[in-house]
């Protein structure tokens, strides 16, 4: 698969301290986060620009980009009330126009009432999320045992595509084995059969999928579907429902004649499954450190380039700020020395340091007079000023040759 058996092991123990770390109410725990993004982010290669879907083991994602999955879910949310003005539905996969009253299509599955709230239907989106955030960690253990123990029966399915990785067929079967039920044990060894969903075996394809059951609970897993079981196969889908809302028995079983183990229980009764703090070797302590110091430099890294990033920003913005103050100082300069040069001098006095001034303000733009011309000039004017010769008629000859 995707992983070793070396590195299954590696994250077998993981999986423990992740089980403590949810037995001490930690429901944000990295370690239990990273069990499966680790894996789904290296199953390509670290290098690589492309990850296994999660959702679906028989499809490809960029590790870049809004997610991809499921396939058309923008046309579903623009049918379901993102269309008449609220936003541009994307183009419909068979072609042509929209022509789809959402009203009509809210009110038929009565919800209007989201309409009304300014709500619009997203297919993944985080305030339902953050709303069922305080039922973490809660679990729905003993409402299931109660609806099977219940004494009128009622049927409970749990199915899934058996290329849903992150909701694992074999997670979901651990689950069922290991609830605290009566029957859970009878469960585990009951008969197992192929299932085809019509009569597609007589032409030698491949089941439909796996059906398990005892008393009133069922366990289907699905061949060729992964975490959109009806979208991935609609009709196999469809009988499925038939089969349990109407108790029908539409599709043909083969039992699997094989040996069953009594002994598969990989923890305790549910929900006090067996913690890492019940593993006293020493390889699970050491596994345990080292994971903390892993977590440890994810962070401090995480860190390190987040101050990293924080800085090169202030730095382009702080360069932009000087920028602006540079030339509003330069804007201001210029202006200063058209004031002192154009300026009317009332009195002979003090017309050496203004001419001065007006020289030493103007002469950094003059970039087509070179050093020595400067020089020339500076001296020209500093002998004329000793001799005393300026008078009012030669205000106007000095200003226009330091304009020059």
């Amino acid at each position: 698969g995707f992983i070793s058996l070396a590195q299954k092991q590696a994250y077998d123990d993981k999986e423990k301290i992740c089980q403590n770390h949810l037995q001490q109410k930690n429901y944000k725990s990295n370690i239990c986060f990273d069990l499966l993004d680790d894996i789904v982010a290296q199953s390509y290669g670290g290098k690589s620009q492309h990850v296994v879907s999660k959702y679906d083991t028989r499809l490809v994602e960029s590790n870049r980009g809004a997610r991809e999955f499921p396939k058309n879910h923008k046309v579903v949310e623009a049918y379901l009330g993102r269309v008449s003005g609220r936003s541009n539905p994307p183009p419909i996969p068979s072609g042509g126009a929209w022509n789809v009253n959402s009203d009509e299509v809210l009110l038929s599955i009565h919800a209007l009432e989201a309409t009304d709230a300014k709500q619009y239907y997203l297919e993944c989106t985080n305030p339902p999320y953050n709303a069922l955030a305080g039922q973490d960690g809660l679990g729905v253990v003993p409402e299931l045992v109660n609806v099977l123990s219940h004494p009128t029966k009622p049927t409970m399915l749990f199915f899934n595509g058996m290329n849903d990785m992150v909701c694992n067929h074999i997670g979901n079967e651990k689950f069922l084995i290991n609830l605290p039920w009566e029957n859970a044990a009878k469960f585990s060894q009951a008969e197992r059969f192929s299932w085809y969903h019509d009569s597609s075996h007589r032409d030698g394809t491949a089941p439909s999928g796996y059906w398990q059951t005892f008393d009133n609970l069922h366990l289907l897993k699905i061949e060729e579907s992964g975490h959109m079981v009806p979208m991935d196969q609609p009709a196999v889908a469809l009988i499925m429902m038939n089969i349990i809302l109407h108790d029908s028995d539409n599709g043909d079983k083969f039992s699997q004649n094989l040996q069953s183990s009594g002994s598969i229980k990989q923890c305790g009764k549910c929900p006090t499954c067996e913690s890492s703090s019940s593993f006293s070797d020493e390889s699970t302590q050491s596994s345990s450190n080292e994971l903390t110091q892993s977590s440890s430099k994810k962070a401090a890294k995480h860190i390190v380039y987040s101050l990293l990033w924080m800085t090169i920003v202030s730095l382009f913005f702080y360069g932009i700020f000087s920028y602006v103050q540079k030339m509003q100082a330069e804007k201001k300069e210029q202006q200063g020395a058209q004031t002192g040069i154009y300026s009317s001098h009332n009195r002979k006095g003090g017309k050496r340091d203004r001419h001065r001034q007006g020289f030493e303000m103007t002469s950094p733009h003059e970039n087509d007079v070179d050093d020595a011309q400067r020089d020339d000039k500076v001296h020209v004017y500093d002998d004329e000023l000793e001799d005393g010769d300026f008078n009012d008629n030669d205000d106007g000859g000095v200003d226009g040759a330091v304009s020059a």
